[in-house]
């Protein structure tokens, strides 16, 4: 199991609050404690009664954080093609309906290219006081 697929199993873990999560040492609990926190004051996340019945909460997302699932899978996508060397294995997001990859999310403009960086620009909101 390579480093990616720790981490991402032990966040799986503290998301789902299962048992094993009680086996971690106390810092790295205390570690996704706050940031939970704020992503449940935020809205991105909800707590509700475990779904196996014990005692414990689960964490799950909000529409709120459902509509952040195009960004997650970016980074993901964008990590894959950037931060392992060719051929190297890794863990892949795939589609439950077909079984096959996700394919590569590409940004399009309001004519269909694919615009770059230096075509665009943020237009700030004018305040009026």
């Amino acid at each position: 199991m390579d480093l990616t697929d720790r981490v991402e199993e032990e966040v799986v873990r503290a998301l789902h609050g299962c048992e094993q999560t009680r086996n971690l040492p106390a810092a790295t609990t205390e570690n996704f404690r706050r940031p939970l926190a704020l992503l449940v004051e935020a809205g991105v996340l909800g707590l509700v009664a475990a779904s196996d019945g014990y005692a414990y909460q689960e964490y799950v997302l909000t529409p709120k954080g459902e509509a952040l699932f195009p960004v997650i899978v970016t980074l993901r996508q964008w990590g894959e093609a950037n931060l392992f060397a060719p051929r190297e294995k890794h863990s892949q997001l795939i589609d439950r309906a077909s079984g096959k990859l996700v394919p590569k999310l590409i940004l399009r403009s309001a004519g269909g290219a694919t615009p770059a960086p230096a075509g665009t620009f943020v237009k700030k909101a004018v305040t009026r006081t």
